[in-house]
């Protein structure tokens, strides 16, 4: 991810202004933020519940999502 960054960032670096880069550094800042709040809170979740909550979280989305492929008609690749 990292050197796929880097290269589109290089071949657009003509592109890039002060403010652009102003609010890349921004938007990524802030990304790790709440990216490490959500692996703190979810890493809490789970030091409180375990993993069964998480696993019955799971089973069901996969129901839901096969019911609404079969319903739609939705092709699955198996």
């Amino acid at each position: 991810m990292f050197a796929a960054t880097a290269k589109d960032l290089w071949e657009s670096r003509d592109l890039l202004t002060t403010d652009a880069v102003a609010l890349l550094l921004t938007g990524s800042a802030i990304a790790f933020i709440v990216a490490a709040i959500a692996v703190k809170a979810f890493i809490s979740f789970l030091t409180r519940y375990g993993f069964k909550h998480f696993g019955y979280y799971r089973i069901l989305l996969g129901i839901l999502f096969l019911a609404y492929a079969l319903l739609t008609g939705m092709k699955i690749a198996l």
